[in-house]
């Protein structure tokens, strides 16, 4: 193989797999990228090399170390879940509400059936465990997958299902939701409830989950011819005349939004409850959260420099916010998502900012240290004596009194 096929090896194609990723023959293809990109086996556990590439100048490279272990508790979460197992997993075990549903819901927009007309796709694959032999419909399960993703099927709430009536008979029947025709709500001239996020409709065949409802209707349906489709509800459409509506009443979350001081405890709380930090680990943390958003989530930075939410997540951090919140049931503007993010990202990217911060002393000294710490390793701001210093003197100062214990 020449090193030119190596490269080719390695090159998403228009459907973003990999061609020839798994080559059958490991070692020509081995010998093909050590060529290409410069590769030796005693480099292996190198952080740091250069190397001259296709002849021309030498190369700095650099080996991004920490991933492992993030990679290997996604792959244990992922397993987990297949198989249904119970636990915290990475994504916290709490959980979500109507928006975090809604979020992933209009994420999930286009899917269709791969092939077209063979109901496989991966919905049906997660309800049944393997690829259907036969088309069946997938609308019930599509919702199911939903509530899944986002820890709603446990305790009552959402029972799996794949059949319309058995939902609609949980919902109103064992759980009391109501259930209103489209003359009865405000959103068409009603006077009997105004819809909101997170509701669902039962119209034909199908069922639609409130994605909006500040006029009219707007709804995310799945298996609708063939695909996760988004819909506008009309009350004169023939499609829609024996439609209903089911008010969902979600389970609340134990780390949702309030004012600043309701989210300085509850920032604590999730620090101390879900992080295993102590007091004054906690009060570290909190003070660079202080400094940097104010503990408002859906904040963007104050000097137009890309930062976003508690932690001002910033460039390639801030995109691995929105996309993990997404792929996790979560919005990124609430606090609950970024708490849950943070989480994530200081076990997996930072173990050992993590590991350290676990080990401060509850003690005013310690609150200091871990502002201190917090700032220069986790924050990385360019001034790495002032900014620390500061910080830390706030989390001694006027969180530890508060908050130490």
């Amino acid at each position: 193989m020449k090193p030119a096929d190596a490269l080719l090896s390695k090159r998403p194609t228009a459907n973003g797999k990999m061609e020839k990723a798994f080559d059958e023959d490991i070692e020509e293809l081995k010998e093909a990228n050590e060529t290409a990109y410069g590769w030796e086996d005693d480099l292996g556990k190198v952080r740091y090399w250069k190397t001259e590439i296709g002849g021309k100048d030498m190369v700095d490279f650099e080996r991004q170390a920490g991933w492992q272990e993030e990679f290997l508790g996604d792959l244990l979460e992922t397993t987990s879940e297949h198989l249904d197992l119970q636990g915290t997993g990475r994504a916290g075990n709490k959980k979500s509400g109507a928006a975090e549903v809604v979020t992933m819901a209009l994420g999930e927009v286009g899917t269709k059936e791969e092939p077209p007309g063979s109901g496989i796709n991966k919905y049906t694959k997660w309800f049944f465990g393997k690829e259907v032999e036969e088309k069946k419909p997938w609308g019930i399960i599509f919702i199911s997958y939903l509530m899944n993703k986002n820890k709603l099927d446990k305790d009552g709430f959402w029972k799996k299902t794949a059949s319309r009536s058995a939902a609609y008979k949980n919902l109103t029947s064992t759980l009391g939701f109501k259930a209103y025709s489209l003359d009865q709500l405000e959103n068409f001239g009603g006077n009997a409830y105004k819809a909101k996020q997170g509701d669902l409709l039962f119209f034909g065949d199908h069922i639609g989950l409130v994605t909006s409802a500040s006029s009219g209707l707007d709804i995310v349906v799945g298996d609708y011819d063939s695909e996760v489709k988004k819909l506008s509800v009309k009350k004169d459409d023939e499609e829609f005349k024996d439609a209903e509506l089911v008010a969902m009443e979600y389970p609340k979350s134990d780390y949702t939004d309030g004012d600043q001081a309701q989210n300085k405890e509850t920032v604590f709380r999730f620090l101390t409850d879900e992080m295993g930090y102590s007091a004054a680990a906690a009060c570290g943390v909190m003070a660079n959260i202080q400094h940097e958003s104010g503990f408002v989530a859906d904040i963007n930075e104050f000097s137009g420099g890309g930062g976003y939410g508690i932690c001002q997540w910033t460039g390639g951090r801030r995109t691995s916010l929105v996309n993990w919140c997404k792929s996790n049931g979560y919005s990124e503007k609430t606090l609950e998502g970024q708490l849950w993010y943070l989480k994530h990202e200081t076990e997996g990217t930072y173990a050992k900012i993590n590991d350290y911060m676990l080990r401060i002393p509850n003690t005013a000294d310690g609150a200091y240290e871990a502002g201190r710490y917090w700032c220069a390793k986790w924050e990385r701001p360019l001034d790495q004596i002032g900014q620390p210093r500061s910080r830390g003197q706030m989390a001694k100062n006027k969180y530890w009194p508060t908050f130490g214990r």
